[in-house]
């Protein structure tokens, strides 16, 4: 999981953050994937997901929920992670 250290790595594909606020739910997403030989780091909500994100270059993919708690959906959350920023470079 996230160790609070920023990755400066470009975005990989084989690098997923499952964002989901059902625990069960999250854990099946992430245990599938991990399954299939990717590497997944967690989220609860929009504000953990962006928290990881800001620290980590390497995710390539975004699997969310449609619905999160915490006032962002999934298209809120699609449109900031899409905002030029320092570290973002996701299409």
């Amino acid at each position: 999981m996230y160790n609070g250290e920023p990755e400066r790595s470009a975005p990989d594909h084989n690098i997923v953050l499952v964002v989901e606020d059902e625990p069960l739910a999250r854990m099946f997403a992430a245990e599938a994937l991990m399954d299939e030989g990717y590497r997944v780091f967690e989220a609860h909500d929009a504000r953990d997901a962006l928290a990881i994100l800001d620290h980590r270059c390497d995710i390539g993919v975004v699997l969310t929920d449609v619905e999160m708690p915490g006032g962002m959906d999934n298209l809120a959350l699609a449109g900031t992670i899409r905002e030029p920023g320092p570290k973002r470079s996701f299409s």
